[in-house]
């Protein structure tokens, strides 16, 4: 009779489970927070531990090990804004069924598998286990396709501050974006304006998640009256035409965690045809 062990059980999941949600997600060219996807993992390392034991029939244990699977890919993805957590889920299946079979084909050559209600127990050495995250992380990106997490693209985590307020979204680095205020040099990052409408109050929030249907002109004379943010026009040039575009600077501004006083925000009115979940274009 072979004892399992509730802890090994436990934690062997949860890393699994972190693994391919973090996988998930690079995959689909997604940002999730990594405490969110930590979180995802403990509840489904948590429900493997439950479904383990005791037996079951295989109809119902293929069920509920699919239910589990559907249960934290959605507790890591759903609800988060821009993103399609339908295909996500069907990632975070695809890869998970993928790492299941890699794990338990090198394992077998040691004969350290067990599988119950379709949780995978491994008696296995670190070292098969790191194989075979390395040996998922590969065949992924053949299966899947390297998709919008390309490693020709360079993406930044932007934080912007005004008072108490903040918001975080996520920008793609564009050597075409050469914008510059010619007051201050500053370099421009452009924004989608409604990405950042919760940094000010519910009226000027409101402008700014119509800003596309008005003249740059007309936008910064509604959002003047609204407050006494420091708005401003600057000429900006694209492939198509020269246009003006409405600009601020935040009170702070992080780039992957740093403080930068060389960059202010552009506002761009609609949605920027960018790809995965960013919300910004930001020059070298």
């Amino acid at each position: 009779m072979r004892v399992v062990y509730v802890d090994t059980l436990f934690f062997l999941n949860l890393a699994v489970d972190y693994f391919l949600l973090v996988l998930t997600a690079k995959v689909a060219g997604v940002y999730i927070k990594r405490s969110r996807l930590l979180a995802s993992a403990l509840v489904g390392a948590l429900l493997a531990v439950l479904l383990y034991f005791p037996p079951l029939p295989k109809a119902l244990a293929l069920l509920l090990r699919l239910a589990v699977c559907c249960v934290t890919a959605l507790a890591a993805f759903i609800g988060e804004p821009g993103k399609s957590w339908p295909r996500l889920l069907g990632i975070f299946v695809m890869v998970t069924l993928l790492l299941a079979g890699i794990v338990l084909g090198l394992s077998e050559l040691g004969g350290g598998a067990r599988m119950q209600n379709g949780v995978l127990y491994f008696e296995i050495s670190g070292t098969v286990m790191a194989l075979s995250f390395m040996a998922v992380y590969v065949l992924s990106g053949l299966v899947l396709g390297k998709g919008r997490a390309s490693p020709g693209r360079s993406y930044q985590e932007v934080t912007a501050e005004m008072g108490k307020r903040s918001v975080r979204f996520r920008a793609l680095t564009d050597s075409g974006n050469l914008l510059r205020d010619p007051m201050s040099g500053r370099k421009v990052i452009v924004v989608e304006s409604r990405a950042i409408a919760p940094l000010f109050d519910s009226m000027t929030g409101e402008l700014l998640q119509s800003l596309d249907a008005l003249a740059p002109e007309t936008a910064l004379e509604q959002l003047r009256r609204c407050g006494n943010t420091p708005f401003w026009l600057l000429p900006a040039r694209t492939a198509a035409q020269n246009a003006l575009m409405v600009v601020f600077r935040p009170e702070k501004l992080y780039i992957n965690g740093n403080l930068r006083e060389d960059y202010i925000l552009g506002l761009a009115g609609r949605q920027l045809e960018i790809g995965g979940d960013c919300r910004a274009l930001m020059g070298v």
